[in-house]
């Protein structure tokens, strides 16, 4: 999948089974702070328990998710697709705010690990786990 962001093309790899695992666990206390939204309710009611819950998470925790969702994004260049994470977990691009960072790990996560949410929120997904 392709992504453009402020101008700039970059393409989501395919994490493997294991990341995805290992980041999903991390993420999914996020995901009952998204169940509180409310109708009618400010932007700001509805950020603070996602924001709280974010909060809480360790360096490590964020640390690994960010690592993990950025080591298979790469971003086309006049001479091809290059790695926007090089060695020791350093961000190759000195343009990469952090909105881009964040939007670019959740495309990550939204297109190798969306329908894992989505199935295991459906009834069949709890009837085949039991």
């Amino acid at each position: 999948m392709e992504i453009e962001l402020k101008g700039v093309t970059y393409s989501i790899g395919q994490m493997n089974v294991f990341d995805q695992w290992n980041v999903a666990r991390r993420i999914i206390p996020l995901l009952g702070a998204l169940s509180d939204l409310k109708d009618g309710a400010s932007m700001i009611e509805n950020l603070t328990p996602l924001l709280s819950s974010v909060g809480k998470m360790t360096d490590e925790d964020t640390s690994y998710i960010l690592n993990k969702c950025l080591a298979v994004v790469k971003r086309k260049e006049p001479s091809g697709w290059n790695k926007v994470l090089g060695g020791k977990d350093a961000i190759m691009y000195e343009d990469m705010t952090m909105s881009t960072i964040l939007r670019l790990t959740m495309s990550v996560i939204t297109e190798n690990m969306g329908d894992f949410f989505t199935d295991a929120a459906s009834e069949d997904f709890t009837k085949v786990a039991r």
